[in-house]
């Protein structure tokens, strides 16, 4: 009786050790070093859950009113299909891009002041399906805010992953989305709020990336006492 009840305690012992190598080496690889949203607590800052990844919609045109240095945007595409959109341009001149975000007014044309009309020469523009987002979640900005392009100081990519390098990363950006160009197509994707000097985009690079943007949101109180 002794021996049997000795053996099934090693072999307890055994599975729990097993079990507890095999959920590190998982969490090793597949958790990004990232602030995450901490769902159902108060303090969760972040409007979409982490790598959230907006659509792409085709059949977009644009057209220039350059004396009022404002661009409308053409949606083929049903509308009410979205509840908001994140918007890029493609720039002839060497133009810090921004992710500037649209609400959506139901009717299919985004109308953007202030982004230089005349340089631009393509558009990007990503939405956020309905059926993909929770009415509880709420921005923090309205209506042509506009997000600042972060500097990176490189990336690389691992097998499926994308690396991100920073010499240092910005205290103030509350939050980052990235924009990633790849051999599959483009994404939009949010990434929470990075910290440290390197951060893991998992999964994306399966894609084949061939080119990485990213864009922070920071309060208008900070973004001021950063710039003095």
């Amino acid at each position: 009786m002794k021996n049997t009840i000795l053996f099934f305690t090693i072999l307890v012992s055994i599975s729990f050790f097993a079990c507890s190598d095999y959920n590190s080496e998982s969490s090793l690889i597949t958790e990004p070093s990232l602030e995450r949203p901490i769902v159902g607590t108060p303090n969760n800052n972040f409007p979409y859950p982490f790598l959230f990844t907006f659509e792409k919609i085709k059949d977009v045109t644009f057209s220039r009113i350059d004396g009022k240095g404002t661009v409308e945007v053409y949606i083929k595409d049903d509308p009410s299909k979205y509840s908001d959109f994140y918007v890029t341009f493609e720039y002839i001149v060497d133009v810090p891009k921004e992710l500037i975000y649209v609400q959506n007014n139901g009717e299919g044309v985004l109308v953007l002041e202030n982004v230089r009309p005349e340089y631009i020469t393509d558009i990007n523009v990503y939405g956020a399906k309905i059926v993909d987002i929770s009415r509880e979640q709420v921005l923090p900005y309205g209506d042509g805010h506009k997000l600042a392009p972060l500097q990176i100081f490189g990336y690389k990519t691992e097998k499926e992953n994308i690396h991100v390098y920073y010499k240092t990363f910005p205290y103030y950006v509350k939050f980052v989305f990235g924009e990633l160009n790849t051999k599959s197509g483009d994404f939009l994707v949010f990434l929470a709020k990075p910290k440290g000097e390197e951060f893991v985009i998992p999964e994306f690079n399966k894609y084949g990336v061939f080119d990485l943007k990213l864009y922070g949101y920071v309060t208008p109180l900070e973004r001021n006492s950063a710039s003095e």
